[in-house]
């Protein structure tokens, strides 16, 4: 996924063409990492996530003017379906967005996906 900025934006804010092509809206998205690697995300149900094992997962405030300037959340859905990374709160993650990447399956792919966007502050 490409992202700009402290909250994980996605690059220059733009969708990856062939989903800005089948009108998908932001069902996908790119981060991008310091590496300048970009990372594909695909958007799921905040209440979902436990069902993506073995995904990196970003989470965005929905709506950045709501008081939550607290920014993006990374981390990973393990092997059991439990969520690794920071704590966050059940208040905090309902108001929030989640994307999750599914093309690093195994762990060290993971940590390494997630340093690398960790590492990019450029990036929202």
């Amino acid at each position: 996924m490409t992202t700009q900025g402290e909250n994980a934006t996605p690059v220059d804010g733009l969708l990856p063409e062939a989903s800005r092509a089948l009108g998908l809206g932001d069902a996908f998205r790119y981060f991008q990492g310091r590496s300048g690697r970009r990372y594909l995300f695909s958007e799921v149900a905040v209440d979902d996530l436990e069902d993506y094992r073995n995904a990196v997962v970003v989470l965005l405030p929905r709506l950045r003017s709501s008081g939550d300037s607290r920014g993006r959340w990374l981390g990973e859905i393990d092997r059991y379906g439990a969520r690794q990374g920071k704590p966050i709160s059940a208040v905090r993650l309902k108001r929030m967005r989640a994307y999750v990447h599914l093309l690093a399956n195994a762990a060290p792919e993971r940590h390494s996906v997630l340093a690398d966007l960790e590492s990019n502050k450029d990036q929202a």
